[in-house]
């Protein structure tokens, strides 16, 4: 009997039971039903072996429904995704063939984009047809991506879903979190392979991106990865507009005092582990938790908002600015922030202490080059305008990005053009 992998509670298979504990029932009652009528003939041996059968059927499949969550709500082990085959763009291949470019265009899709695929050895000529492409393909040029190295002589050109409802969601891979080990989950590449990064190579994690680009869902996204890890991380967060409030937290604040309080504390902290690691022969936090002690926790602090607890530095000199004036006593502490964020960035990886800081309007006097350095991981949904996108990734791009999860990446390890793709959403 070919028994097809299902998902409990899926609304396509509406002739089964929807509460996961009917439906063993109802697959027990099936199995009973189909042995004993091929067997109602038979002798009691039969019987007997078919009542066995039936048993440890039952059996099994009460551990298949008490243990699905595992596999991520399917009562039977979880379907792979099958890759969409690509198809002939017929559109752009008689475009290419017109201008005298002779190949032939394929699409398939990611979350967010269509991928038009074009085998070239000519990317410079193919890339200047991206605003009669536009025109053909009833799309925004500012909108559209090439992509020169998209395959082995292959370029693209992505060109986003209008409609939104055509948006694929990505959600979190469990399977490549590994206990021991900090790694964050990032999302799905627009080639469909998972995107995360681990804190032991690299340590702080730079997000910026506009109202619904996915900012928060992204530093959501990233505290559940580090509580994965099983290493009892300690989470502190900054939250001025109180859209982290729902995420269990060592310490919580929306006042920036006690933001400042709190950071200056962790650092003493790190401060403090690094003198005890050296003492035990200890480089750094994970040598320690490897050599001497495998309970030490990891310390985080997630800023969200960081523009509201940096200022100018020049502001800080009282030299003329434009917009509204900063209030004294919010100058003074945020002068005490950006000194401790200066220096956890700087000194206090070896110590255990990791910072993810969020910025919704990425300004680069606010957050200039000496601390950005030291954010190796760097993280840019849609933003403003390409000078926002220069703070994030030293590069122009994300300010043409598709908001609710569309990204660029980049990390110390990852060379060349930052990794394109879709956030995962956690619910």
């Amino acid at each position: 009997m070919n028994i097809k992998k299902m998902k409990i509670g899926s609304p396509g298979l509406t002739w089964l039971p929807q509460k996961p504990a009917s439906q063993v029932g109802a697959f027990s009652f099936a199995v009973l039903t189909g042995l004993t009528v091929d067997h109602a003939s038979a002798g009691s041996t039969a019987l007997v072996l078919t009542s066995v059968t039936v048993l440890l059927s039952s059996f099994w499949l009460h551990g298949q429904n008490a243990s699905r969550e595992l596999r991520d709500g399917y009562l039977f082990k979880a379907p792979r995704k099958l890759k969409r085959a690509s198809k002939t763009n017929w559109q752009a291949t008689d475009h290419f063939k017109e201008v005298g470019i002779d190949t032939v265009v394929s699409e398939k899709r990611s979350a967010q984009y269509r991928i038009l695929m074009i085998p070239n050895k000519t990317p410079k000529q193919v890339q200047a047809q991206m605003s009669a492409l536009s025109m053909v393909l009833d799309a925004e040029e500012s909108e559209m991506i090439f992509m020169q190295n998209f395959r082995h002589m292959t370029s693209a050109i992505l060109v986003p879903f209008r409609n939104h409802d055509e948006w694929q969601e990505v959600t979190l891979n469990k399977e490549v979190l590994e206990a021991g080990k900090l790694i964050g989950y990032i999302g799905k590449s627009v080639t469909d392979e998972d995107v995360f990064y681990d804190r032991r190579h690299e340590s702080h994690m730079l997000v910026g991106g506009s109202t619904n680009a996915g900012k928060t869902q992204a530093m959501i996204l990233d505290i559940v990865s580090m509580r994965y890890s099983g290493m009892n991380p300690e989470i502190h967060i900054y939250d001025p507009k109180g859209e982290l409030v729902s995420m269990k937290a060592d310490f919580h604040t929306q006042d920036i005092k006690e933001a400042v309080v709190m950071l200056e504390e962790l650092a003493f902290r790190a401060k403090t582990r690094m003198n005890k690691y050296a003492k035990e022969g200890c480089s750094n936090f994970f040598e320690y938790r490897e050599k001497v002690n495998a309970t030490e926790s990891p310390l985080f602090a997630y800023i969200d908002e960081a523009t509201d607890l940096l200022v100018n530095k020049l502001a800080a000199e009282e030299k003329p600015q434009k917009g509204e004036p900063i209030e004294k006593e919010h100058l003074k502490w945020s002068v005490r922030a950006y000194d401790v964020i200066f220096e956890i960035s700087r000194l206090h990886r070896a110590g255990g202490l990791f910072l993810t800081m969020g910025m919704q309007h990425p300004k680069a006097e606010i957050v200039p080059t000496e601390i950005r350095n030291n954010f190796s991981a760097r993280l840019a949904m849609n933003v403003p305008d390409a000078a926002a996108s220069r703070v994030i990734l030293d590069r122009n791009g994300a300010e043409s990005l598709p908001k609710f999860g569309g990204f660029y990446f980049k990390t110390s390890l990852r060379a060349g053009a930052p990794v394109l793709g879709r956030g995962a959403l956690i619910k």
